[in-house]
């Protein structure tokens, strides 16, 4: 994740380029404090993935292909943001 997916994700999320709306996230003041956040988020969201596909039913994966395997896993991850 770059700098500038960070700031466009933020944006996304209601952060403002001006003060009248928010908080600055051009002005280089939120710069550290938004990518530590975001890396945390980042890496708990790691974590979380990774347990969904280790909870995977491997009987049912195993008689697979490693294509519908890995497709499984997207799938299951993916399924985590419908919750």
């Amino acid at each position: 994740m770059t700098k500038d997916d960070i700031i466009r994700m933020a944006r996304e999320a209601g952060f403002a380029d001006t003060d009248d709306h928010g908080v600055w996230i051009t002005d280089g003041y939120w710069d550290e404090d938004l990518i530590r956040f975001a890396a945390l988020v980042a890496a708990h969201e790691r974590e979380e993935c990774a347990k969904v596909c280790e909870s995977l039913d491997l009987p049912t994966v195993v008689g697979k292909s490693w294509d519908e395997g890995t497709i499984d896993c997207a799938k299951a991850i993916r399924a985590r943001g419908q919750a």
